[in-house]
């Protein structure tokens, strides 16, 4: 049983400790959030809501939770966002997330049976209610993101972030190509911009609303998404590289699947040892970018970075 407390409006992570205790703190603490503000208040049908909470409280890395906490702790120790203010936020974020991940198991899409180590959300509760369960969750979403920016103007900046993050010319747009190209023969540049869409955007919008949520500058907030963006293009390449090098029993999901169904991902593009080139050189690019800022979270984001960026050696 966790020691962390149930979130309340002044919960903040205790970014003194090592990266993966802040990490763990902020994890519990969302999940707790998801399981009495997002699960807890869900007014839709009731058969879909064990589909959905089924996805939605199944772990995995909470990356962009973390990313929307960390990104509103980099410029200030003080965000005038409170700690479930935060929480919705990274809540709508992590909702788009899953219903990504949901529709993407799917029969018709990647037909997964498996995701974080357990079977998938529609091989448990059928394709129907998993199908409706992810487009509930990626319509709630805008719902959790108003309520994490109460009572400020910056609701319609925070929406054409999440919007746009997510839609189609971020993961929804990057997701579609990423079915339409061929693994090989394909050119550097359709290779980016798949990577750059289906991960990088929603990545790089966490780090954008977390910026948002410390009212922070749009010079700041540039530099925010770009961290974001070469994060989730290191993300991405690691992510390619451990489904050919890594163990599905620790990853999850199964391996290979990639290259059996001819993905263009970052081996297909740059050959093995070009890909981890790739990656070490999207961290240390990321890394450079949030150098400049002061926030007591900045080191932790830096650290994140590279702890990403060794996972694919």
């Amino acid at each position: 049983m966790s020691s962390f407390a149930v979130p309340k409006d002044r919960w903040q992570p205790d970014l003194s400790n090592r990266l993966a205790d802040v990490l763990a703190e902020i994890g519990d603490a969302f999940g707790r959030f998801a399981e009495r503000r997002v699960c807890g208040s869900w007014q839709g049908p009731s058969h879909l809501l064990p589909a959905a909470r089924y996805s939605l409280l199944a772990g995995g890395k909470r990356l962009r939770p973390a990313l929307v906490v960390l990104s509103a702790y980099a410029t200030t120790d003080r965000p005038p966002a409170t700690g479930d203010q935060l929480l919705s936020i990274a809540a709508a974020v992590e909702m788009i997330h899953t219903y990504s991940l949901i529709h993407d198991d799917l029969p018709c899409m990647d037909n997964d049976d498996r995701r974080r180590g357990a079977p998938t959300c529609h091989v448990v509760h059928g394709v129907p209610d998993a199908t409706w369960a992810g487009t509930a969750l990626l319509v709630g979403a805008f719902g959790s993101l108003s309520r994490g920016f109460s009572g400020t103007s910056r609701i319609p900046v925070a929406a054409r972030v999440l919007g746009a993050s997510a839609g189609l010319v971020g993961m929804v747009g990057g997701q579609w190509l990423d079915t339409e190209l061929p693994g090989s023969g394909a050119p550097r540049a359709a290779f980016s911009e798949v990577h750059e869409r289906k991960t990088s955007a929603l990545i790089a919008g966490c780090c954008a609303l977390g910026g948002l949520a410390s009212s922070a500058d749009d010079t700041t907030l540039d530099i925010l998404h770009d961290y974001g963006r070469s994060l989730g293009l290191a993300f991405q390449a690691v992510d390619d590289l451990l489904d050919v090098t890594g163990d599905a029993e620790v990853m999850g999901k199964r391996a290979g699947k990639d290259a059996a169904a001819g993905k263009l991902t970052a081996l297909a593009a740059l050959g093995l040892d070009g890909a981890k080139r790739y990656a070490d050189e999207m961290a240390a690019r990321a890394s450079a970018c949030v150098a400049p800022l002061g926030g007591p979270a900045t080191p932790l984001l830096q650290e994140l970075t590279a702890y990403l960026g060794r996972r694919g050696h």
